[in-house]
C-alpha cells in the first residue's frame, strides 16, 4: 500500500487549483527522486476511476518501465504505446513513448488529460505535433524547467506549481545528505561552445587525457573505493577508457552506450544493482529515470553548459535507501560544474518569464583567476549537506586560496545557503567582518526573493 508524502499531497493539491483557476497547461517541479510519478499516478488513478482518458508521455525506455512498475503497484490498469509491446488502445489509461506515439495518434482516443513527464523537452517538434494534435489540459513534470541556454517554458505552459527544495527533502530525510568535492585546480582551457553547450570535439580533447582520466579513478580510489558509483562521460571513447582505467587498477567497471545491445545492456545493470560492478561508465544513458537506492557515489566527467543536465546527473545517488538509513552520497566533480552552477542545494528562482538573460543558477566566473595548472589527484572537498555554515566558509576559503579568487569570494558563495538573519552574521563572523555586514546581505537577499516572487 502506497502513501503520499505530506509534501506530495500538497504538490497535488497546488496542481489541482490550478487547473481549477482555468490554467489548461501546468509544470510541476520537484527535485530528483522527490517522487513525482507516484503523485501524478495518484491524480491518473482518481481521473480514471471518474471516466477520463489519461495518457502519460515519456521519452526514454527506462522511464516505461519504471512508470508500468509504478501504476501496477497502485493497482492502475493501463496499456503501454511502445515499439515491440501489443497495444490495448480500450484501455483509459495510457503510458506512452513519445517516438512511438507520434506515429500512432490516429489510433488513440483522446485524453483528457495529458501528463509530460521531464517536460524540459517540451520544445522539442514531437513534443509539439502531440500537444497540438490533442489539445487537451496538460500537466509537465520536471525538476528543472528550463530548456538549453537557460530558455524557460513560457511557450508551453501557464502556470509553474514549485514543490519542495532539494534542502527542505534532505532536512525531512526525502532524500540522502551528501559530500561534494572537485578536484583543485582541473585546467578545462580549450572547451568550446556551440549553440548552447561545449562540442564534443573540444571535450574529448581536454577530457580524454590520461592525466585527467587518472585523477578521474584516483579520486574515486580515495574518495569513493567500493561504492556504487555512475560516472559520465563525454563520447563512447571517453567512456571505454575510462572503464579500462578503472578495471587496470582493479576496480569493476563497465562501459555502457546507446549501440549495447538490449540484452547485454540488462545484464550490466543487474550486476551492477547486485554488486559485482562498481562503477558503470557511460554516455548520457542515466541522468533521467535510472534509481539504484543504494547507489551512493556519482563522477561528473563530462563537462556541460546545461543546469538542467548537472542537476538530473549529479542527483542520481541522492535517493534514500531503506537499509541504509544514514546514506551519506559522494559526488565527484571533475568538470567544474561547481563555479558555473553552484552547489545541488542552494535555491533556484524557477520561473515561466521569458528570454532571461542566462540559465537560472548559472554563474559567471570569479575575477582575479590565476593561470590553472592540472594537479593528478587532489580533490578538494566543497560541500557537505551536513555541515554548519562557518564550517561551509571554511571550505570556500581553502578553495579561494587554492584557486586564487578575489577576497571575499568565500563569503558570497555562502550567503547562497542564508535562510535568515542568523545566517548571514554567522557567515559574518566566520569571515571576520561586522556585524552590520550580515544585515545588510539579509536585507538584499529578502529583497532579490521578494521581486521572484
Amino acid at each position: 500500500m502506497f502513501e503520499l508524502r505530506p509534501y506530495q499531497e500538497k504538490f497535488i493539491s497546488d496542481i489541482r487549483e490550478q487547473f481549477a483557476e482555468g490554467n489548461r497547461r501546468v509544470c510541476g517541479v520537484m527535485p530528483c527522486g522527490a517522487g513525482k510519478t507516484l503523485a501524478t499516478a495518484d491524480m491518473t488513478k482518481k481521473s480514471a476511476a471518474k471516466g477520463k482518458r489519461v495518457v502519460f508521455m515519456v521519452h526514454r525506455k527506462e522511464l516505461i518501465e519504471q512508470t508500468s512498475k509504478t501504476f501496477t503497484a497502485l493497482g492502475i490498469e493501463h496499456g503501454i504505446i511502445n515499439a515491440h509491446v501489443k497495444p490495448n488502445y480500450e484501455l483509459p489509461v495510457q503510458i506512452a513513448s513519445v517516438q512511438t506515439l507520434i506515429n500512432r495518434l490516429d489510433k488513440v482516443a483522446p485524453p483528457n488529460f495529458l501528463i509530460v513527464d521531464e517536460c524540459h523537452h517540451i520544445e522539442a517538434e514531437t513534443y509539439k505535433k502531440i500537444i497540438a494534435h490533442w489539445n487537451c489540459h496538460m500537466l509537465g513534470l520536471t525538476a528543472t524547467p528550463i530548456r538549453m541556454g537557460g530558455r524557460t517554458l513560457h511557450d508551453s505552459f501557464d502556470e509553474l506549481v514549485i514543490g519542495p527544495s532539494i534542502k527542505q527533502l534532505i532536512n525531512d530525510k526525502y532524500l540522502a545528505n551528501y559530500e561534494y568535492f572537485a578536484s583543485e585546480c582541473l585546467n578545462l582551457d580549450g572547451l568550446v561552445e556551440r549553440a548552447g553547450e561545449y562540442t564534443n570535439k573540444s571535450m574529448s580533447r581536454v577530457c580524454d587525457r590520461m592525466e585527467v582520466m587518472g585523477d578521474v579513478v584516483q579520486s574515486y580510489i580515495d574518495q569513493a573505493l567500493g561504492r556504487k558509483a555512475i560516472c559520465y562521460c563525454v563520447n563512447i571513447e571517453h567512456s571505454k577508457h575510462l572503464a579500462d582505467s578503472f578495471n587496470a587498477r582493479n576496480v569493476r567497471a563497465a562501459h555502457l552506450d546507446c549501440e549495447t545491445s538490449a540484452l547485454e545492456r540488462a545484464d550490466i545493470i543487474e550486476r551492477f544493482r547486485c554488486g559485482e560492478i562498481d562503477v558503470l561508465c557511460n554516455v548520457e544513458l542515466f541522468g533521467e529515470g535510472f534509481d539504484v537506492p543504494d547507489m551512493d557515489c556519482v563522477i561528473l566527467a563530462r563537462p556541460t553548459k546545461s543546469l538542467t543536465l548537472f542537476i538530473q546527473q549529479a542527483m542520481r545517488p541522492l535517493r534514500i535507501d531503506p537499509s541504509k538509513p544514514d546514506k551519506k552520497a559522494i559526488i565527484l566533480d571533475h568538470a567544474r560544474h561547481y563555479d558555473r552552477f553552484n552547489d545541488l542545494s542552494v535555491t533556484r528562482h524557477w520561473t515561466l518569464d521569458p528570454n532571461p538573460p542566462k540559465e537560472p543558477g548559472e554563474r559567471p566566473g570569479p575575477g582575479g583567476v590565476k593561470k590553472l595548472r592540472q594537479r593528478v589527484g587532489n580533490m578538494l572537498k566543497l560541500f557537505d549537506s551536513t555541515d554548519t555554515l562557518t564550517k561551509i566558509v571554511e571550505h570556500f576559503k581553502a578553495l579561494e586560496k587554492i584557486r586564487g579568487y578575489k577576497k571575499g569570494w568565500a563569503a558570497f558563495q555562502a550567503l547562497e545557503y542564508a535562510d535568515s538573519l542568523e545566517d548571514c552574521q554567522e557567515i559574518a563572523n566566520a569571515c571576520q567582518y561586522k556585524k552590520g555586514w550580515g544585515f545588510y546581505k539579509w536585507r538584499d537577499i529578502v529583497s532579490k526573493r521578494q521581486a521572484h516572487h
